[in-house]
């Protein structure tokens, strides 16, 4: 009996062990909050296991007895799941979220208390939330404030807010020009019109706030050095207390009288910023160069098709990031489908504090009738907050795929008038199936012709026959070359990557050499010398950045000078891509510098 129990309590912890983790978290989307500005309360329930991915229920309803005075409207859930991998270990974690708008009757602090919910019959405790609503920092009477990290990684796109105080005492305050200097940044070359003022108390004085909220994305590692300069013309109070008639922008006593002259005066602000590369460890092969925090939504715009009818798979981005870089999530090899590339669309909020989103629709043809699924999209990012990739995993779609009610369609490639939205290719034939009588007869034309009779006396000798024979023959080779090679493209997935990397690169470069534009030119050029680069050392070299491209050079043992010329290359692309200050080029120069460069791969 005493044995029995220690076998069943070892069994209990072994279950607990293996039992998916389930957390329940609350806040709100911003902890403080000016009044009449949009704030959402949410309610995160999160299930982790190392084992398998969590199955975690849906949220229906919340039962919030008490909401602390706020009003809360427009209810409604997400769910995102990811796979994280830290040091070796895998972690699947499935998030939903119940969000609601918050309507605060006035200026002060709320709090919503906790309250019990049920989850898979165990009842947990969601925490409580606070929020702070306010009204709608450093002697100086003017000065510049950015809340600039002080630490960013190669292309990690940053929202900050640039931040102008000018104190009460000074009067007629204008703008007249507005500069940075950030050699190692993209940032906007002119303020933003969504400006906003308010006022702030910075030690015992009181500042009218003008601030400017905008990205800023990082080209370069190492220190980076951003400074940021606004000229204004304002009246600055006396110093009377010296007895001076000089006027200052800096300083000055509170007690200082107005009768004072117009200047134009500069105002800086400047730092120095650490810009680190992406980790190498632990890259996940989906990575393509995203950095932030994302979610990921699947979906299709039909559950039924047809053979050779197209469909849409949209894969939808969400969250905070540097989208402008972020490349189209790569989908699982299916040989029951056709995929063409799809163009990403980055969508704008329309409200300030909304999220951006970038959309990716994938036209794909079903092969064959049955119950197919959609591929698998596969999409990684790199946190910066967590140090960590995370990659997020899109479920299949079922699809049920019907037989070509098109005769013609289902045995032969998609005409132009099907679908003039995408580019069509030629359906490799069936050669596995054998011709019936009919469509022998079409195909073969038994009946001789009077001009080209066959010789009956020598009909192997005869030039027809010949003739026939030999395009059997070439028509046969060729066919199994074909079969071979497509073969070979299912089972050899770095074989389909290197052929697929060969055609890009023959497109890249003849847009890169049929380019009117530097901006273009660059952009195509770097894609391709990323391309060459890439088929020499058969690895998928699309997203990497310069210092990944310098070490594959550097263990081919290509020479310095080539290695030097390809840097400057690069760097030169980089700053005509995202610099507002760029010298003007020749195109025939760069041109004739770019295919020196293939030349050398």
């Amino acid at each position: 009996m005493h044995l029995s129990r220690i076998v069943l309590l070892i069994a209990a912890l072994i279950a607990q062990t293996l039992a998916a983790e389930i957390t329940v978290q609350t806040r709100f989307s911003q902890q403080q909050v000016a009044m009449g500005n949009p704030v959402q309360y949410i309610v995160e329930i999160t299930e982790t296991s190392n084992s398998s991915r969590p199955e975690l229920q849906s949220i229906s309803s919340l039962p919030i007895n008490d909401t602390g005075g706020l009003r809360l409207q427009n209810g409604r859930s997400s769910s995102n799941s990811s796979t994280q991998i830290m040091n070796g270990r895998v972690v699947h974690q499935v998030t939903r979220s119940a969000i609601m708008d918050v309507v605060a009757p006035g200026i002060g602090a709320y709090t919503i208390p906790a309250f019990q919910m049920v989850i898979d019959g165990t009842s947990y405790t969601a925490p409580a939330a606070q929020l702070q609503v306010v009204e709608n920092t450093q002697g100086e009477l003017v000065f510049i404030r950015t809340n600039i990290p002080e630490t960013l990684y190669l292309g990690q796109t940053t929202a900050i807010e640039l931040e102008l105080f000018i104190a009460n005492g000074v009067r007629s305050a204008r703008i007249r020009d507005y500069d940075f200097t950030a050699d190692g940044f993209e940032i906007p070359t002119q303020l933003p019109e969504n400006e906003r003022e308010s006022r702030e108390t910075f030690k015992n004085r009181s500042y009218q706030v003008i601030s400017w909220p905008i990205e800023i994305t990082p080209l370069s590692t190492g220190p980076q050095d951003v400074a940021f300069q606004f000229l204004l013309s304002a009246q600055m109070p006396n110093a009377s207390s010296q007895g001076s008639s000089q006027r200052s922008p800096f300083g000055g006593s509170l007690f200082d009288d107005f009768f004072a002259r117009t200047e134009n005066f500069p105002v800086y602000s400047s730092q120095t910023v650490n810009v680190l590369p992406v980790p190498a460890a632990g890259k996940p092969e989906s990575y393509t160069g995203a950095i932030g925090s994302f979610i990921m939504n699947v979906t299709t715009d039909v559950q039924e098709s047809e053979v050779g009818e197209p469909i849409m798979l949209s894969v939808k981005l969400s969250g905070k990031g540097n989208f402008s870089r972020i490349q189209a999530p790569k989908l699982a090899p299916d040989s029951n489908w056709k995929v063409y590339e799809p163009e990403g669309q980055i969508e704008q909020p329309d409200q300030p504090n909304g999220v951006v989103s970038k959309r990716y629709d994938y036209v794909m043809v079903p092969r064959k009738a049955g119950e197919l699924e959609t591929p698998e999209v596969h999409f990684a990012y790199f946190d910066p907050s967590s140090k960590t990739y995370t990659e997020l995993e899109g479920p299949s779609i079922p699809i049920n795929v019907a037989p070509s009610s098109n005769r013609t369609l289902a045995n032969t490639a998609l005409t132009e008038t099907q679908d003039k939205n995408f580019a069509v290719e030629e359906l490799e034939p069936d050669l596995s199936r054998a011709l019936t009588r009919a469509e022998v007869l079409l195909t073969l034309d038994y009946q001789a012709r009077e001009s080209n009779s066959v010789d009956s006396a020598k009909p192997f000798t005869s030039a027809w026959f010949i003739g026939i024979n030999a395009l059997l023959a070439i028509g046969t080779v060729a066919c199994g070359m074909a079969l071979k090679k497509r073969a070979r493209l299912s089972s050899d997935p770095k074989y389909a990557s290197l052929v697929a990397m060969r055609r890009d690169l023959k497109a890249a470069k003849t847009e890169a050499q049929g380019a009117k534009d530097a901006d273009d030119f660059f952009r195509h050029a770097n894609e391709a010398l990323r391309l060459a680069l890439g088929c020499k050392v058969t690895k998928d070299l699309r997203s990497a950045e310069l210092p990944e491209l310098e070490a594959q050079l550097e263990a081919l043992s290509i020479a310095e000078d080539y290695r030097s010329e390809f840097r400057r290359f690069f760097e030169a692309g980089h700053k005509r891509r995202f610099s507002s200050k760029c010298a003007p080029v020749q195109l025939a120069d760069v041109q004739k510098t770019f295919n020196h460069l293939l030349q050398g791969l």
